[in-house]
């Protein structure tokens, strides 16, 4: 099975991180400063907000669906 440079991220957790490039084989791994995993989104300063501000736009949808069904 071969290693698929195009589907692996860098992400720098920290605030003393040298941010380093990384490469494989001549392709540069790209560098990120939040992804989602397992529906949470982890961001490299480590604060919920992202995850918080999706939480609450999705609860929102859902109570305004509430709303329009039953009112």
């Amino acid at each position: 099975m071969l290693f698929n440079v195009d589907k692996c991220k860098v992400m720098h957790i920290g605030y003393n991180n040298c941010c380093a490039e990384y490469d494989m084989d001549e392709n540069k791994f790209e560098t990120v400063t939040e992804e989602k995993y397992l529906k949470v989104m982890v961001s490299d300063n480590i604060k919920w907000d992202k995850q918080r501000s999706e939480a609450v736009i999705k609860a929102n949808k859902i109570l305004g669906m509430i709303k329009r069904i039953f009112f």
